[in-house]
């Protein structure tokens, strides 16, 4: 699709503007926001020839407004044909809406099926982009400081059912025979004596989750049971991806691409599937002889998808991918890295410390973190915090930091905990609480919509009140 630029507005959309409210941070932001300048970055993005796209700025309007209020991808189109502040600020004329509309057929502005076309378009590459021109725009308006950073850790949970191995083995048996079903249909002969064990399974399962005294015994022949049965449909799929094979050269033979394309991706699913039981019944087995085994798998189309404990007493343990933030004196996210395993804190730090030299062309004076970032001197140099002045990271242990009591140690600690709220907004209102979007790459947006929703709303709180103070002094000087 080709990049669609903004025209002129009418007279009408210029006429229904003068009812709203002039101090709307929603009005204010989007006078505010170089829209321009996102269009530009995002071209890459955009093909020269065919129809034309959805614009920029109401596809970015949408995403920010999603997570700003917290929405589906179906309640923020919803809410954008029955709000006019958010028609306003997604660049939509109404003026124009009225000549184009048709008696008695409403308007319809985006499908909510766009948005995760355009998200998948992007990619986290291109959503960094689009951040990086918010940022820079901060920066040139000052409404963001470089001198002092705060970082933290925290987990993202990703939608996921809690990984059993008892659901994940029936789970797993069921996806493989649904595959070598799909392999059936696509002319592949299956060979006879390949129970599904359907019913079987189910009352396996079924006994599994009763609760009682000797539970844990039935647990563990229900999953000898359901390993077995899995094991079972393993062995048919070697065979059944060796046809898969010559059935995808035969077809790209007789120049049957699309079909092949299929095929393709069947055989890819197969393989895949196949690859995680087989894990799943190992790491299964360890369990009951005592072993560890790094890297379980937690999902079946999820893989990712780490442990992540944190310490919270009412949720210990968190299932998903870590998330490094880092603030500036004003509350403003700066900078973000989302790490698909459970990396220690301070191992955070150099993308962290990338992240900020990237905003603001320079490593910060002063930095604050928890006992977590703590690093010996000899890491400092690999970390890359050799290059801050002021470091404010308590020892692990009994032992004080020889600088612990100074004033500005205290005062960065005293910052270093203005963190926690941001972090527990873009949970609870921004929807990094869990992320619904699929793979690593879903992770990875889910962070970038969050953190510019926030940081799009502290800019239009102090609009707002620069706004408001402005008029206040109008008033007294007249």
């Amino acid at each position: 699709m080709a990049i669609q630029y903004y025209t002129q507005s009418t007279i009408w959309g210029w006429l229904v503007q003068q009812v709203l409210d002039p101090p709307h941070e929603l009005l204010l932001l989007a006078r505010q926001l170089d829209w321009e300048a996102m269009s530009m970055a995002l071209r890459p993005y955009y093909h020269k020839l065919g129809r034309y796209a959805k614009p920029v700025r109401l596809m970015v309007g949408l995403h920010i407004l999603k997570h700003r209020y917290d929405l589906s991808d179906a309640a923020v189109v919803a809410g954008l044909h029955e709000n006019l502040y958010w028609m306003i600020f997604c660049g939509i004329d109404l003026g124009a809406v009225l000549e184009q509309g048709k008696p008695g057929m409403p308007f319809r502005f985006v499908d909510p099926s766009t948005l995760t076309k355009w998200r998948k378009r992007l990619g986290p590459e291109g959503t960094h982009i689009l951040e990086g021109v918010i940022q820079q725009q901060l920066v040139r308006e000052k409404m963001v400081n470089g001198r002092c950073m705060a970082t933290d850790t925290t987990a993202q949970e990703k939608h996921i059912a809690y990984p059993t191995d008892s659901a994940l083995l029936d789970k797993g048996r069921r996806q493989l025979i649904q595959l070598l079903g799909a392999a059936k249909a696509a002319g592949v002969a299956i060979a006879q004596g390949l129970r599904s064990f359907t019913h079987t399974a189910r009352r396996v399962v079924r006994e599994a989750t009763k609760l009682g005294k000797d539970q844990l015994e039935r647990i563990a022949t229900a999953n000898r049971q359901l390993s077995a049965m899995a094991q079972h449909v393993l062995r048919r799929v070697p065979r059944v991806a060796a046809q898969l094979a010559g059935k995808l050269g035969a077809l790209r033979r007789q120049g049957q691409a699309q079909a092949a394309v299929a095929v393709q991706r069947l055989r890819e699913q197969l393989r895949q599937t196949a690859s995680l039981v087989q894990r799943i019944i190992h790491q299964n087995a360890a369990r009951f002889q005592g072993r560890h085994v790094p890297g379980k798998v937690l999902s079946l189309h999820e893989a990712h998808v780490v442990t992540i404990c944190k310490g919270k007493r009412t949720k210990p343990t968190e299932y998903g991918c870590k998330v490094s933030v880092s603030i500036d004196r004003h509350g403003f996210v700066i900078t973000h890295t989302e790490y698909a395993c459970n990396i220690a804190d301070a191992e955070t730090l150099p993308d962290a410390l990338a992240g900020w030299r990237t905003g603001f062309g320079q490593p910060p004076p002063e930095l604050a973190g928890d006992r977590g970032f703590h690093h010996a001197e000899a890491d400092q140099a690999r970390l890359g915090t050799a290059a801050v002045a002021r470091l404010s990271i308590p020892r692990k242990g009994k032992t004080r930091h020889p600088e612990a009591h100074t004033a500005w140690f205290k005062r960065l600690q005293r910052f270093r905990s203005h963190i926690e709220p941001v972090l527990s907004h873009l949970k609870a209102d921004h929807r990094m609480d869990r992320c619904r979007s699929r793979g690593f790459a879903g992770d990875q947006l889910n962070v970038s919509w969050a953190a510019l929703a926030w940081n799009t709303k502290k800019w239009g709180r102090l609009l707002h009140q620069r706004f408001l103070a402005a008029q206040s002094s109008h008033r007294r000087g007249a």
